[in-house]
């Protein structure tokens, strides 16, 4: 980490040592008409690892920031434990004093992004995820609209999140068979009375 150039790098490994997780099994008839797979926990013999990098820099000329965040995972086995290679998460805004510098503002987008990954499904009958290879998710950008400001002791914000919804199709998952949310308007306020 330095704090004079705004940057932070660093590096993990994670060791796992024989995890249990729930797989299909073979193929059952659980009645006359449906036909469905049986989910079954099962145990690794041996150790799974999981590697992480990341870097972290914030840019800024003038009164625009740029917040990048960027991640970078890998595992020994992406059958047990799929994760997305890479996450980069970025923040890209204009802030300064405005109105007779009585306000504190910032306006600005927020973006997220994911490689897709066969993710683990969820079963709400056993309250558990699994593994599946059937779908991917991810592979799909998040942006968001925001405004920030502040007079005195009061803060505020605005923000459209996934402003994108729709625009690149409805492929917007977070796990197989759940979606992510729509676009959406929030706000707040933090009002102190007392310092």
């Amino acid at each position: 980490h330095n704090e004079k150039w705004k940057i932070s790098a660093g590096f993990s490994q994670n060791f796992v040592k024989n995890p249990i997780y729930f797989a299909f099994g073979d193929f059952f008839i659980a009645d006359t008409v449906f036909v469905a797979r049986r989910i079954i926990p099962q145990q690794h013999n041996g150790r799974v690892s999981i590697n992480q990098a990341y870097f972290s820099k914030h840019f800024k000329l003038w009164k625009f920031h740029l917040k990048t965040n960027v991640y970078y995972q890998a595992t020994n086995n992406e059958v047990i434990l799929p994760l997305p290679e890479l996450i980069t998460y970025n923040s890209f805004y204009f802030e300064s004093l405005m109105l007779r510098k009585s306000t504190f503002g910032q306006i600005g987008v927020d973006f997220y992004y994911h490689t897709g990954y066969y993710a683990n499904a969820y079963s709400p009958f056993l309250k558990q995820f699994y593994l599946q290879d059937e779908k991917q998710v991810g592979n799909y950008p998040f942006f968001d609209f925001f405004i920030n400001f502040r007079i005195k002791t009061v803060r505020a914000f605005f923000k459209i999140t996934h402003v994108n919804s729709g625009f690149l199709g409805n492929t917007y998952y977070l796990i197989p068979h759940y979606p992510q949310p729509d676009r959406a308007f929030r706000f707040g306020v933090d009002w102190r009375f007392l310092d």
